[in-house]
This record gives C-alpha cells, sequence and structure tokens, in this order.
C-alpha cells in the first residue's frame, strides 16, 4: 500500500505540486486497511484525497514491486540481495528527475549510512531490509539520494526533493508480526503523513 503526498504553494488550485512524497506500506489488501479500526489515520487520508481502489502489486515475494514501482520494469526477481542483474542501467524516477533538473531522495528507516549497500540493518527502532530499497540498484542514481530517514527526512518542507520516497522499516511497514497489530504499529509512515498534513499544503491520494 502506498500513500501519496503533493505538496503545493496554492491549497486552492489545481495541484502542480512543488514536492511529492511517497510513503510504503506492505503486505495487505485494499480490503483489509479501508475500513478497519486498526487504521483510523489512513482511512481518514482516504476519505479526503483520492483511493486508487485497483492497484496491485506485479509479483512475489516483494523486491520486483519494489523495483517495478520505481523503475516501471517488471524484474524476475527473488528476494536475494543484492537482485539478480543489478546494478541495473535502466531508466528510472531518480535517473528521469535528474536528467531534468529536477530531484529525488530516497529514506529508508534503520539504514546505516548515507549510500549504504548493505542488506540489512539493525538499530533502535528496527530492521532494514534492502529489497526494500530499489534505488541503491541502479548505477545511474547517485548514492547522495539514498538516505537514511532519521536525521536526513527534512522538517523545512521547501528543502524537500521533488519527489521523496520513505520506506518504514520491517517493524512499522505492516511487514512483522500479527495483525492488527503490525497495522497500527506504522509510525513512521503515520508521522510522515501527520507531519506533511500539518503543513496546510497537502492533497493526499492512497492505493
Amino acid at each position: 500500500m502506498g500513500i501519496g503526498v503533493f505538496l503545493t504553494s496554492n491549497a486552492n488550485a489545481i495541484p502542480q505540486p512543488d514536492h511529492v512524497v511517497i510513503v510504503i506500506e506492505e503486505n495487505h489488501s485494499i480490503y483489509e486497511i479501508i475500513g478497519s479500526t486498526s487504521a483510523p489515520y489512513i482511512n481518514s487520508l482516504a476519505t479526503e484525497g483520492a483511493l486508487f481502489t485497483m492497484s496491485y502489486g506485479v509479483s512475489h515475494p516483494s523486491q520486483g514491486n519494489y523495483l517495478a514501482l520505481f523503475n516501471g520494469i517488471e524484474q524476475v526477481v527473488n528476494d536475494t540481495c543484492p537482485p539478480p542483474g543489478s546494478p541495473y542501467s535502466d531508466p528510472n524516477l531518480a535517473s528521469e528527475l535528474l536528467a531534468v533538473g529536477l530531484t529525488f531522495g530516497g529514506y529508508s528507516q534503520s539504514l546505516d549510512a548515507v549510500g549504504s549497500t548493505t542488506c540489512t540493518n539493525a538499530d533502535s527502532e528496527g530492521h532494514y531490509a534492502r529489497k526494500h530499497n530499489p534505488w541503491v540498484d541502479f548505477f545511474n542514481v547517485p548514492d547522495s539520494v539514498n538516505m537514511p530517514f532519521v536525521g536526513f527526512f527534512p522538517t523545512d518542507y521547501t528543502m524537500l526533493p521533488t519527489v521523496s520516497i520513505v520506506v518504514p522499516n520491517l517493524e512499522h511497514d505492516m511487514h512483522n508480526g500479527t495483525d492488527p497489530a503490525r497495522i497500527v504499529a506504522e509510525i513512521i509512515g503515520l508521522k510522515v503523513i501527520s507531519m506533511l498534513t500539518n503543513s496546510g499544503r497537502r492533497r493526499t491520494i492512497a492505493s
């Protein structure tokens, strides 16, 4: 499940976003989230913005879906690290933005360092998994846009890249644990959306 937030300079105009922030949650169908009492905030966003009801994954397990979201190509991969055939040279969201003078930032909770290619990492917040971080698998994406979430996601929203993707760790992306606890636990996603909501310049899409 992805939640997109558009930040615009004029909340009353047809959106031409200054910034787009995508927060990725996973492992749940729309029927497990929309209408669930365990996900009241996501449901409130769905009623305020656009809800895409026919957005599906393209593969199983996870890694192929993240790669397809990032570069539009269905890679035949499993969850091995690094994925077979990487680093890839295909055009992707980051490379296309950078090519026209725009910016991209990938923020992964519990990533150990900027530009890190580690497969897994654990910190006080939980467990990072590279299989959920597709931009690290492309050599035409600079290391500098591959960032940890804590300490790097800006609190001054005018400093956000043109497009940002936020990937919570396994404890906060609805992956680990059992329902309803793992739905309630997606703290980072809610934190990001809540902060941007308070900016007063938000348009929301949930899928």
